[in-house]
Formats: structure tokens, sequence, C-alpha cells
């Protein structure tokens, strides 16, 4: 996620989270771009293969990302969903810089 680009333009991650589960989308790495028109329009590019990435499930629903099919050789950011293999929880996020690791999900 350009969580830059999202703060100029008024989007939250809650509000993408919220805008992708509503197309059936679950996992941010299915995705290739989101484009939010100025008519209100969500324009959605779904990613070619298959990747593990962040769950967009609200933060309240821990089971339904203890119930998804998990990557076991990468981990992501929680914050922007950069996508690594497993890093050590203690490594900063070479992305945003924060250190809120994740399974990836499928």
């Amino acid at each position: 996620m350009d969580l830059e680009a999202m703060a100029k333009a008024g989007v939250s991650k809650q509000d993408l989270f919220a805008a992708l589960r509503e197309h059936s989308y679950h996992n941010l790495a299915s995705v290739k771009r989101v484009y939010f028109e100025a008519c209100g329009m969500l324009n959605i590019y779904e990613e070619s293969q298959k990747k593990a990435g962040l769950a967009v499930y609200p933060s309240n629903e821990d089971q339904l990302v203890h119930q998804a099919e998990k990557d076991g050789a990468h981990v992501v950011c929680k914050n922007c969903g950069f996508v690594v293999e497993n890093a050590n929880g203690d490594d900063n996020c070479r992305h945003c810089g924060k250190k809120q690791w994740m399974a990836a999900i499928y």
C-alpha cells in the first residue's frame, strides 16, 4: 500500500479494506491496483497470480485470519502490506519501518 498517497487522497486503510471486502477480496496481495474515482466508483485491478498477503478483515476478526490458508514461507507487515520471507519479529519493515508482522494468507 502506498500509505502516503492514500493519506493525501483522504483514504484510510479501513476504507480501502472495507471496499475490497465489499468486492469479495480478502487478501491485499490479490489486488494489483485500486483506484478511488472522483465520482465515488472503485476500480480494482486483480493480480494475475495467486499470492500471499495481508488479510483485509476488520481488526476484531482474528478468528477469520486464523481460519485462512497461510503461507508458511512469508510474513506480511500489518501496517503497509509489504510481504517478505519469514522475518524476525524484531526486524523493521523495509517499506514503512514498522515492526508489525503477521503470517501472510492466501
